[in-house]
């Protein structure tokens, strides 16, 4: 398995990650924070552009490319900043980071344990499944304690 000090790494990630798992799921407003924000605000955009110190059309492509996925973190930064609010940034995994390897350890080693399984099968010379099953949790074993890049060829 993995050794403690990369489970206690894992671990504190996962836990920081924690906070943030509920609010990924929430979906960002139809026409973006930017946008959203600026209205609660009663923030017209020559008034964002001015705080920004762009032009008026340019807040619009900015709040467009919020919309459509290519604005920059330095935009979104700078415009939160204009706004007086903070820019938050995460990567969130759907679930535990632990759990992700796991299950990657066990996806790895099915895979290599039935590529060598079939050539036995073809000879005759397939282990029985309790066999089988040892084989793959040793195989898993073996990998969750070698570099983990291993699991994600």
């Amino acid at each position: 398995m993995l050794n403690e000090f990369t489970r206690l790494q894992i671990k504190q990630l996962d836990k920081q990650l924690e906070v943030w798992r509920l609010p990924a799921k929430s979906p960002r407003p139809r026409l973006g924070w930017l946008r959203a924000i600026r209205h609660a605000l009663g923030m017209s955009t020559g008034q964002f552009a001015k705080r920004l110190n762009i032009s008026q059309p340019r807040v619009l492509k900015l709040e467009k490319a919020e919309i459509d996925g290519s604005v920059t973190l330095v935009s979104l930064r700078k415009a939160a900043q204009a706004m007086g609010c903070e820019f938050v940034y995460a990567i969130v995994p759907r679930e535990p980071i632990e759990t992700m390897v796991l299950k990657q350890a066990a996806r790895v080693a099915k895979s290599e344990l039935e590529s060598v399984s079939h050539s036995m099968a073809l000879e005759k010379q397939r282990p029985g499944r309790d066999a089988e099953a040892r084989q793959l949790k040793s195989l898993r074993e073996k990998l969750l304690d070698g570099p983990r890049r291993r699991l994600w060829k």
